[in-house]
């Protein structure tokens, strides 16, 4: 560890004066170190983390790929620019988009994305794809690697590799009701099989990575391939539309929604609709939605993207993160008031956590049977 930081100070002293026109850029003189198995994140000196920021400040920006939306820009770019100097180039979209894009960049020699904020799946994805930087030889400075400061007492890694990490956990796949409408709650999600539900159900495509997708994956961990048909028979109304979702349930055309958004719901609410989201006691579970970030491989901008993740991850940084996504941050000192309530874990209960890699991977399986279940594209 020692070669390597005397080897980055002469590295960011290099790119940060300019010792000669012949002198690689930043992005093509960052060299890191051999990668290992057993390789673990490791706080970085603070005469160290100066020289970082300050070759980050040379390169200017940082160009972040996230399917969280447009919203997130706003959210996080003046806190970043005040904090490091770093200007935030920020594109959202979905991986379905953005792989094929990102292909045929490198294949013309294009190398100009740094940091992919976004869900389990879509992180494998570019994974597998040989896209991806480990992210523990990124240095990462006290106040991130703090294990009093995370959820079950240290960073969470979604992969055994490390190089994907995991920042937001938050109850999900919660079923929506009309109050006025709906008396008797499910108790158990068994309870869905039942005659009395059948035409009754309204559901968020599971076969497209969402909400949907993320309440079947969990149910079909919990309950298996079995009970995933039994539900499809029920004939749930499926559809993309997420606010078409809400809306069906607001006007008493179907009884419970599953796989529906809490921002959406929150509208309706403000504006007088009694909706509520149900909790089973049978089985309850957690999921990260887009809130995975890892470091793009061959990035134009090392620095900067370096700087990017680690403020990401402070409590400034995730504070920001949740106040843009009404998501649950798994530093346990970032406030909640921004957190819709039924992201929000209970104390006592056990939650069964999506975000493995082996569940993200089983979720393709998954998402295949519902295809074949409903019939879809």
């Amino acid at each position: 560890m020692t070669n390597f930081l005397t080897s980055l100070s002469f590295l960011l002293l290099l790119s940060w004066w300019g010792l000669s026109a012949g002198c690689q850029s930043p992005g093509e003189a960052f060299t890191r170190p051999a990668a290992t198995a057993e390789a673990s994140p490791f706080p970085i000196r603070q005469d160290q983390w100066e020289l970082t920021t300050r070759a980050a400040r040379a390169e200017g920006r940082v160009h972040v790929f996230t399917s969280v939306g447009s919203l997130l820009r706003p959210a996080l770019a003046e806190p970043l620019k005040r904090r490091s100097g770093i200007e935030l180039e920020l594109a959202s979209g979905t991986s379905a988009e953005f792989l094929p894009r990102i292909r045929e960049e490198r294949k013309a020699g294009l190398y100009l994305w740094d940091v992919l904020v976004d869900g389990s799946s879509s992180q494998l994805l570019f994974k597998d794809e040989g896209l991806l930087d480990r992210i523990d030889q990124n240095m990462l400075p006290p106040e991130v690697t703090d294990p009093a400061a995370w959820l079950d007492g240290g960073l969470s890694f979604l992969d055994k590799d490390r190089y994907i990490i995991v920042f937001i956990s938050q109850v999900t796949g919660l079923p929506l009701y009309n109050t006025d409408l709906v008396k008797a709650e499910l108790r158990a999600w068994e309870e869905l099989l039942q005659p009395s539900w059948k035409g009754k159900i309204a559901m968020h495509d599971p076969s497209i990575p969402g909400a949907g997708s993320t309440f079947w994956v969990a149910m079909g961990e919990k309950y298996g391939e079995d009970y995933l048909r039994k539900l499809a028979r029920q004939q749930p109304a499926v559809s993309r539309d997420q606010r078409m979702i809400v809306e069906w349930i607001a006007r008493g055309k179907y009884d419970v929604a599953l796989g529906a958004r809490s921002e959406i719901v929150n509208e309706f609410v403000q504006g007088g609709v009694p909706l509520k989201f149900g909790r089973p006691a049978d089985y309850n579970f957690t999921s990260a939605g887009s809130g995975l970030v890892s470091p793009m491989n061959r990035a134009p901008h090392p620095y900067a993207a370096m700087v990017f993740i680690n403020w990401l991850l402070t409590k400034e940084g995730q504070t920001a993160f949740v106040r843009a996504t009404a998501n649950l941050s798994r530093r346990l000192d970032v406030t909640t008031e921004y957190t819709g309530p039924d992201k929000l874990r209970e104390p006592g209960v056990k939650y069964f956590d999506m975000e493995t890699e082996d569940a993200a991977r089983r979720r393709f399986q998954w998402q295949q049977l519902a295809r074949d279940v409903f019939a879809g594209p």
